[in-house]
């Protein structure tokens, strides 16, 4: 009987994946029901493709999403959870991917959280942060993105906010899709 509970809901995780992405953006992604986890705000997927914050951003908007995010602590642990049951592919132990927070230049601020960052929807409302470093002040000149990290191996650093140059390209994305 429990396998074939498992069974139904591994089909309609499926289903609901190609319903959600298209049947092409299904295949041409290599989604896996494990790369995605829906609560009551909407689901949260996990590109893994190489890209540029920009880049990645379009990718999800095309989709109908926008990159993560993390605003409350609630966001912080469904991508957590989700990240618990994500098959990193080709044998990586470390993986970073863009969220949705960006700095443009000489918005740099020690008074707010977000320290002059903003989310991609356009916000800087948050009850959440999880910096890995302080800020660098010398950094300020030029537009920052944040990524966060995951590994397999040494876990003290997971899932921490790292800002980082716009230009490079990390190892996928978080998206986000609302309204289900």
């Amino acid at each position: 009987m429990g396998s074939l509970v498992n069974s139904a809901a591994a089909f309609l995780s499926t289903s609901l994946l190609v319903l959600l992405f298209g049947f092409s953006s299904v295949l041409a992604q290599d989604l896996r029901e494990t790369d995605a986890l829906c609560n009551s705000d909407g689901c949260f997927v996990v590109y893994f493709q190489r890209k540029t914050f920009l880049d990645s951003w379009r990718a999800c908007k095309e989709k109908g999403g926008n990159l993560a995010t993390i605003k409350q602590k609630e966001d912080a642990t469904t991508i957590a959870t989700l990240f618990s049951t994500v098959d990193l592919r080709h044998s990586r132990t470390k993986v970073q991917v863009w969220i949705g927070l960006q700095r443009q230049p000489r918005q740099c601020t020690t008074t707010h959280p977000l320290r002059g960052f903003s989310w991609t929807t356009g916000d800087q409302d948050t009850e959440y942060t999880n910096w890995q470093n302080e800020d660098s002040p010398s950094l300020c000149s030029v537009p920052r993105c944040v990524a966060v990290s995951y590994s397999t191996q040494v876990q003290d650093d997971n899932f921490k906010w790292l800002d980082g140059a716009c230009v490079v390209s990390v190892d996928g994305c978080f998206s986000h899709f609302e309204d289900i």
